[in-house]
């Protein structure tokens, strides 16, 4: 006797790696590209929003300054005028500052690690435009960071030959073991050339 259970389906054995992994990996990548379509959906619409927010804060802002008198609309432009000023100066200075510290960290590896490192905001310019306590705080970064100073002599990447002194002519000429150089060294046709002492 055999019994069946309504509602299943009759067992169809399948070896794993078949059917049924096709089929979810298609289900994955349909459902990836049905996310990314409400993303760029959600997006089309946040940006629709943002767009009507501007507009409605530009109506309001026109709506209370035709409400407003001539003497309060001098006034409200003369603040923002006033306000763009003072922004215009913070940058300019610290502009200032920054070029200055770049001038005073020429013996760093990096200059701009004394960017990074030192407190640019609480430096102040005096009257004559020179930035006060710089060369103290370079000091000071150079005493507890030595590591950032360039090392002075020696071999760099970009003069590898820092410390030689040329070859002279009889210093090459010894090197190769007595052979002539001239036709290696010599003037004719071009290529380096050594000069006899």
């Amino acid at each position: 006797m055999t019994e069946e259970i309504t509602g299943q389906e009759p067992n169809t054995e399948q070896a794993e790696g078949q059917e049924p992994e096709v089929e979810q990996q298609g289900t994955e990548l349909d459902d990836m590209q049905a996310i990314q379509a409400e993303l760029n959906r959600a997006r089309r619409e946040a940006a629709k929003y943002r767009k009507a927010a501007k507009a409605a804060e530009e109506a309001e802002e026109l709506r209370k300054r035709e409400e407003m008198s001539e003497v309060e609309r001098l006034k409200a432009d003369m603040a923002k005028i006033q306000a763009q000023a003072q922004e215009a100066e913070a940058q300019a200075k610290m502009a200032t500052i920054k070029a200055a510290v770049m001038r005073a960290a020429n013996g760093f590896n990096d200059p701009e690690d004394a960017l990074r490192l030192l407190d640019l905001d609480a430096m102040e310019i005096d009257d004559d435009g020179n930035i006060e306590g710089l060369e103290d705080a370079i000091a000071g970064l150079l005493k507890t960071k030595p590591y950032l100073a360039k090392k002075q002599g020696g071999i760099t990447p970009t003069n590898p030959a820092a410390e030689r002194q040329p070859m002279s002519y009889a210093d090459v000429k010894a090197r190769s073991n007595g052979r002539a150089l001239d036709y290696m060294f010599g003037t004719g046709g071009g290529g380096v050339t050594a000069q006899e002492e």
